[in-house]
């Protein structure tokens, strides 16, 4: 007990040096203007069906499609975790940013107890979680917290590793449960435990035979786990059914990480430190030595699986004779189901960073020193002080937040009061719309307010003939065949931003070649359709299609 809560002391003193610039700004910035705003809406709006019993999975966007949670992560957990502070507050904003708090948090802890199972000393799982959690393999997710939200893959391979050792078919549910909410958060962390698993089982002898004696067990819990999961993930497969629509493998190569990732500064100071801590080490066995094995396979794996289907080097293709050099994952692409929904194949780092984590715990708990062991404890004190102090300076200058416009124009309240149930706002931005496209992610903000279901929409998929739609209405919008169209997919009004407009037109801005409209223009045409404008404020008009 004692060690565990010296873990919570040291895991709430780091969040706080690290991750300042969040906790200062906690009501009102996030690390992202974009995902974050994604990320944050959509975990409210978990969280909110669940408590009321909505349709999970028909979030309140793309209208008229279905399944429009299934366009992105499910955030299952982080909405379920999420239900207590949407007692207490309507800030998406400051929930996101407990949740990211809290998660960090978690998984110093549940690293620092899977350290501490697997070699025992209270230092090795120290040095563990302070890598796993708080080098930049980690802290770079802050702004998709669909990956930066781990704390699920240590904490399944402890409950899995007590229950080899008691003997106790409770730590097997616990793990079965954990396993289960890690994946229904985000689905590719699902691959990263089973392949952690399977790393596990290659190096703990005790583990295989305790499930082969247990196989009756293990397979009831294994059929929950995959039924549960199965479940989750039907409305994606449907989705991707229903469009055609898999991540090309071009994507994965174009997402993955250069060979160079393997040789940057930070991992050549790790790299260094088990090196240097094994070549002072004494000649004291390991307890459980045969599992340095396990985190020597994470290590291979998350190396290999990050850098994509093809070998690069500076970002480009590596070739030979002009083919380029095939790597495992274009093998897994085409042969493991689920793998063609991925396009950010770099995240695999997150394996490796696991396994390098856990092989410095490894060295550390072989460390001592012969000649001047009452030192011992003092030396790897000043290691993890600056190990710490490196990764602080190495992260905190990257951490960046950004003010979150929370306060809805004027206009949103007139659309809240107003009976009419599905909305469009205009301009469309799609995410190519760059500059312009973070305006749709403010807009997920203001749905929340109104609470009206959206004809835009924003999320890790867009229908592709949805994006040719709103690529069309940009070019004729507004139109007598546009006003049909939105009539005929059920909107009811339509917001349209001549402030955007304006300011879209002033920096000349164009898109698919097509510049664009004037305000006044567009004014124009609105009547002439004699489309019925309900209010305008702020250079922001209300219309009525009904």
């Amino acid at each position: 007990m004692k060690s565990f809560l010296n873990s919570v002391g040291i895991s709430l003193i780091l969040t706080i040096l690290f991750l300042y610039p969040i906790l200062s700004t906690m009501g009102t910035h996030l690390t992202s203007r974009e995902d974050g705003i994604f990320i944050a809406w959509t975990i409210n709006h978990v969280s909110h069906s669940l408590q009321t019993g909505a349709d999970l999975f028909q979030v309140p966007t793309f209208y008229p499609f279905k399944n429009t949670l299934a366009y992105s992560d499910p955030f299952l957990t982080s909405g379920l975790m999420n239900i207590p502070l949407t007692w207490v507050t309507d800030n998406i904003v400051l929930m996101h940013n407990v949740h990211l708090l809290l998660g960090t948090i978690l998984t110093f802890i549940s690293m620092w107890l899977l350290g501490r199972q697997l070699f025992t000393s209270r230092w090795a799982a120290a040095f563990s979680a302070l890598i796993f959690t708080f080098s930049s393999m980690h802290l770079h997710y802050l702004v998709h917290l669909h990956t930066y939200l781990v704390a699920g893959l240590p904490l399944t391979l402890y409950f899995l590793l007590r229950w080899a050792e008691s003997k106790k078919s409770v730590f097997l549910f616990l793990s079965t449960i954990v396993f289960i909410l890690q994946a229904i958060n985000a689905p590719m962390t699902f691959f990263f435990m089973v392949s952690l698993i399977i790393c596990l089982l290659i190096a703990d002898k005790t583990l295989r035979q305790m499930i082969r004696r247990n196989w009756l067990l293990v397979a009831m819990y294994g059929v929950l786990t995959l039924l549960t999961i199965g479940l989750v993930y039907w409305p994606y497969f449907q989705v991707s059914q229903e469009f055609k629509y898999t991540r090309s493998i071009r994507d994965a190569a174009h997402f993955a990480h250069s060979l160079n990732r393997m040789i940057e500064p930070e991992l050549w100071l790790l790299y260094g430190a088990v090196s240097g801590i094994l070549f002072f080490r004494g000649n004291t066995p390991l307890e459980k030595k045969h599992l340095l094995i396990f985190p020597l396979l994470a290590v291979a794996t998350g190396a290999v699986l990050m850098l994509g289907p093809a070998l690069k080097v500076n970002d480009q293709t590596f070739k030979i004779f002009g083919w380029p050099m095939p790597l495992p994952y274009a093998v897994l692409y085409y042969v493991i189901p689920g793998f063609k929904a991925f396009r950010a194949t770099s995240r695999w780092i997150t394996v490796f960073n696991f396994g390098l984590s856990l092989w410095v715990g490894w060295a550390v708990a072989e460390y001592q020193l012969p000649t001047i062991s009452k030192y011992r404890h003092q030396a790897l004190a000043l290691i993890f002080l600056g190990l710490t102090t490196f990764f602080w300076f190495g992260n905190y200058h990257t951490i960046k937040v950004y003010p979150i416009p929370l306060e809805p124009p004027t206009i949103y309240q007139v659309l809240k009061n107003r009976p009419e149930r599905v909305a469009a706002e205009f301009p469309v931005l799609s995410w190519r719309m760059q500059p312009y496209n973070y305006l749709e992610n403010d807009r997920l903000l203001y749905q929340a307010y109104h609470q009206k279901v959206l004809y835009n929409g924003v999320s890790g998929f867009t229908p592709p003939i949805r994006e040719e739609r709103w690529e069309w209405l940009w070019r004729e919008f507004p139109s007598p065949e546009t006003i049909d169209h939105l009539k005929n997919e059920g909107v009811e009004v339509m917001i349209v931003h001549y402030d955007v407009y304006e300011e879209m037109s002033d920096q000349k801005y164009t898109y698919a070649e097509v510049p664009t409209l004037q305000p006044t223009a567009i004014r124009d045409s609105l009547r002439q359709l004699k489309v019925e404008e309900i209010e305008c404020l702020q250079d922001k008009c209300l219309y009525s299609l009904l």
